[in-house]
């Protein structure tokens, strides 16, 4: 039975690259142009237990070498344009399918971490290491609840809920949930770029009334001297 599951995985990952090869191939392409460097990015991860592997991404930061970093920069500074695009729509992800072709990674379970990050968590969060007990995962619960990270003690919680309670209802969930979840940062993304874009349309038209062009005048301002 594992054997068919293995074999099943590996089919699934397999027909799911070539499919969307093109898409792979066109990001590759841009983050090459645009960036100047390897399209590919790998990192050595932590998965089931505790065993180092090295996990595939595509590129979606500048890389600076050592010493040259620019002070005060935040981490948002190195995303590049392609890589706001890339991590929106979990592009930058399908490498790793081929983590999953080598038996490294599933479909689902808890993010894969940083051996530095994974030492940092294991020494603050008590029972941390239990969610090594599964092979980590392209997509999870506390991917989907959690994406930036911020609560890496309810990701915990998270992770050792799916542990506990594997079941095709639960990997079904997960799976309609990430299906919801994409779309979902995608338009909430595409709804903030209109309203700074009305905004500074209306702010503009504001500053050229009656030849005004302090930022800070309101409208009824405006409509007083006018």
């Amino acid at each position: 039975m594992n054997t068919f599951f293995v074999f099943l995985r590996i089919l699934l990952a397999t027909c799911i690259g070539v499919l969307l090869s093109p898409v792979i191939v066109t990001a590759m392409i841009s983050i090459r142009f645009c960036t100047r460097q390897s399209s590919i990015f790998t990192q050595i991860r932590i998965g089931k237990d505790l065993t180092p592997f090295k996990i595939y991404k595509l590129r979606t930061m500048i890389t600076v070498p050592y010493g040259k970093e620019k002070a005060f920069m935040k981490k948002e500074d190195y995303i590049t344009n392609i890589g706001h695009i890339l991590r929106l729509t979990k592009i930058d992800e399908l490498p790793q399918l081929l983590n999953i072709i080598k038996g490294e990674m599933n479909f689902i379970g808890p993010r894969p971490l940083r051996e530095l990050l994974h030492c940092h968590y294991e020494y603050k969060i008590p029972r941390f290491c239990d969610r090594n007990a599964v092979k980590p995962g392209m997509i999870g619960i506390s991917q989907i609840v959690d994406p930036n990270d911020q609560d890496r003690a309810m990701g915990l919680a998270y992770d050792l809920y799916y542990i506990r309670q594997k079941s095709a209802k639960i990997y079904l969930m997960i799976i309609f949930s990430a299906i919801i979840y994409i779309p979902y940062k995608i338009f909430e993304k595409a709804y903030s770029y209109i309203q700074k874009y009305w905004l500074q349309q209306v702010s503009e038209s504001l500053k050229t009334v009656g030849g005004n062009t302090k930022p800070e005048m309101g409208y009824s301002t405006v409509i007083k001297e006018k």
